[in-house]
């Protein structure tokens, strides 16, 4: 009965954090012998179809990676007490790139995650191109503010970027040639939606957390 109630609770708690994103990380890299950034990805055993659906995302992008399958039965083992540590509740699968993690099965945050510790090396063409225009040419990160002409919140944050003075890419998802494909890719479901560099904005919309991130990525530049 225990271990139902567990997997109860892993299930009930899949998209707990926007789309999977965890809003921390665990102080333990995931990182070869050598100390080189490695991939791991905890599951369990009848985890599912989000977990083999993650394994195998992994497998077709040739993401060299170590599947740490943990049980609620021995949580005395290394695996379950490193998973335990990264502070992702029950929410499975959970992916460990270097220092960034992934909670639950969502394929843009795969290509974040991946991005962000490994550069473009593991993303799909489509994923390079999209992605290419979030870099500067030194490589730098750059701000990339997704939206339309007619969302009230795009213009707001359009209007706080340029009084401060703050280079940022303007994509009007309308305008592009590709926009349903543009908005697969990158998982767009509501506007603006605000990237630094790989990583998305959990609050798009928020100048201040894009700030935040943008000064941490070194990415601000005026105009």
């Amino acid at each position: 009965m225990k271990k139902l109630v567990f997997i109860g609770l892993l299930i009930a708690a899949y998209w707990h954090w926007n789309n999977g994103q965890l809003p921390w990380n665990s102080n333990t890299a995931a990182v070869d012998a050598t100390g080189k950034p490695t991939t791991w990805i905890f599951t369990f055993e009848g985890c599912g179809d989000v977990c083999s659906n993650a394994v195998r995302e992994l497998r077709n992008r040739n993401v060299p990676f170590t599947e740490k399958v943990i049980s609620p039965e021995r949580p005395d083992e290394p695996d379950f007490k490193l998973w335990k540590g990264y502070g992702a509740g029950n929410t499975f699968p959970l992916l460990v790139a270097g220092n960034e993690t992934l909670a639950g099965f969502y394929v843009p945050g795969i290509a974040s995650l991946l991005g962000t510790t490994f550069g473009e090396t593991y993303l799909t063409s489509t994923e390079k191109r999209y992605f290419k225009s979030h870099f500067n040419a030194d490589g730098s990160p750059r701000i990339v503010l997704y939206g339309t002409s007619w969302c009230p919140h795009c213009a707001k944050l359009r209007k706080e970027l340029q009084a401060n003075q703050i280079n940022f890419a303007d994509i009007d998802v309308e305008r592009v040639g590709d926009s349903k494909q543009l908005l697969q890719t990158m998982g767009i479901g509501g506007y603006p939606a605000t990237w630094v560099g790989y990583t998305r904005v959990k609050n798009g919309s928020d100048y201040s957390e894009i700030m935040a991130l943008a000064k941490q990525s070194k990415s601000l530049a005026s105009f």
